[in-house]
């Protein structure tokens, strides 16, 4: 694999921006695409292959992680301080993935939610 000086893997690089590139060309093509071209051979196997995108993009960030969490292996082996930033990282990103889908656009908002708003979002 190709390195440079500072020991990245610039194909693990270039593959997540690859999969990014066909995650936009994804949402783009399907916002964008009339429905009488949403049928056939050609559009049933650029659907499958956008349902590849996601785990493409999940599996090489995973890869991506596990690189740079090699380098410190010994720091997060035990319990310290670059091990609780970490964790602390991990938290927000998922306290935020899970913000950006709540059914509301403010706290405030959560007294009018009723059952339907829990189940149909916005």
């Amino acid at each position: 694999m190709t390195q440079n000086t500072n020991s990245r893997l610039i194909v693990v690089d270039f593959a997540r921006v690859m999969a990014i590139l066909f995650m936009i060309q994804g949402h783009a093509l399907d916002v964008l695409l009339a429905p009488a071209y949403r049928q056939g051979v050609l559009f049933d196997s650029w659907l499958f292959l956008r349902g590849l995108t996601a785990p493409m993009f999940f599996t090489l960030c995973g890869v991506s992680f596990a690189l740079a969490s090699l380098k410190r292996w010994d720091s997060y082996a035990h319990v310290s301080a670059p091990l609780f930033r970490r964790l602390r990282r991990f938290g927000f990103f998922v306290l935020l993935g899970y913000a950006m889908h709540l059914p509301v656009r403010s706290f405030r908002n959560f007294q009018y939610l009723d059952a339907a708003g829990w189940q149909g979002g916005l």
